[in-house]
């Protein structure tokens, strides 16, 4: 009997504990924010991302009425400011701009460099924002379609030179194509200067790249367009047809540009910044100033980010294990 009041009492104490706690969190999110929010970026300044990431943070200071700060962290490949994160206070006031290179690719193919888990430490607040790769060639190449580019490296395998920089996004989406039977020679730039320059170059025949670096050179005419890696064609680049309609859908591989908080964050804060990130997403200057980027809009709450994430890592996987580079 004294047992039986025992564990009674000490339900009661767990439920009465869980009540306050739930009651915290309530008015936590009603009074957040109380002062001025971090976003980390794991990126030197100036950068894409960077740059991504404070049109947003300039928006939200107005939709949240506080200072969203930017702070880089650079290091690592994205891997200091993303650690940073995941230590700090789980309280909403210090936040994530992470891209899929310090979520996805680096916990898989450096994992000694990386001390976090990127779905156990962070809780996924908002896909953002899509990082869109495309093909193009010079304007003196005999291609003038992808399927001109198709029926040559078909018919000649391993001659075609394909400029890519570093182990990045356009990376994976070369080993994609080959495996798809594209089989092309792998040409590695030191970074995206040199990917542009070893293509104009005459160096490389075609390279992959992100659709910000390619389009200047597409308007002036420099560059001819293959196709765009990813679902559908993009409004800026109509006449750039997807990957998907040329009969290779693996090849729409889109990174990401999201923001993340650290676990354990109490969920009605979380959900506060989506709502947020929600309303930003919708600002038409918001959207005008990520198009000169080359930055569509794609707006994910926090379990449907969570699911790309877990369908992005097994793609990186895949072909990180298949081309030996997980280290």
């Amino acid at each position: 009997m004294r047992r039986l009041r025992s564990n009674i009492y000490f339900l009661f104490l767990v439920m009465v504990i869980g009540f306050f706690i739930s009651q915290n969190s309530l008015f936590a999110a009603e009074t957040y924010p109380q002062k001025p929010i971090e976003v980390i970026v794991p990126f030197p300044p100036g950068g894409p991302t960077d740059i991504g990431i404070r049109i947003y943070a300039d928006k939200l200071t107005k939709i949240l009425k506080k200072n969203v700060v930017v702070v880089n962290r650079a290091g690592g490949g994205g891997a200091v400011g993303t650690n940073e994160v995941v230590r700090t206070k789980k309280d909403g006031y210090t936040l994530l701009g992470g891209t899929s290179t310090p979520i996805v690719v680096l916990p898989i193919t450096n994992p000694k460099e990386v001390s976090y888990d990127s779905l156990r430490d962070l809780e996924p607040i908002s896909h953002c924002i899509s990082i869109i790769s495309d093909m193009v060639v010079r304007k003196e190449s005999s291609f003038n379609t992808f399927e001109d580019l198709e029926k040559y490296v078909k018919a000649n395998p391993g001659k075609l030179n394909m400029g890519v920089h570093g182990i990045t996004h356009p990376y994976y989406i070369f080993h994609i194509l080959k495996e798809q039977g594209l089989d092309m020679n792998l040409v590695m730039a030191k970074g995206t200067p040199q990917n542009v320059s070893f293509l104009l170059g005459g160096h490389v025949d075609a390279i992959i790249d992100h659709v910000g670096v390619t389009g200047p050179y597409l308007r002036e005419g420099s560059m001819k367009p293959m196709v765009v890696f990813a679902h559908k064609r993009l409004p800026d680049f109509p006449n750039m047809p997807s990957i998907v309609e040329k009969g290779y859908p693996r090849g729409a591989l889109v990174f990401f540009i999201g923001f993340f908080a650290p676990k354990g964050t109490p969920q009605p804060i979380v959900d506060v910044l989506a709502s947020a990130l929600e309303e930003a997403s919708r600002d038409p200057d918001v959207a005008a100033n990520l198009n000169k980027l080359a930055f569509p809009i794609d707006f994910k709450r926090g379990p449907e980010f969570k699911t790309l994430i877990v369908d992005q890592e097994k793609i990186i996987r895949e072909i990180a294990t298949k081309t030996k580079i997980i280290q």
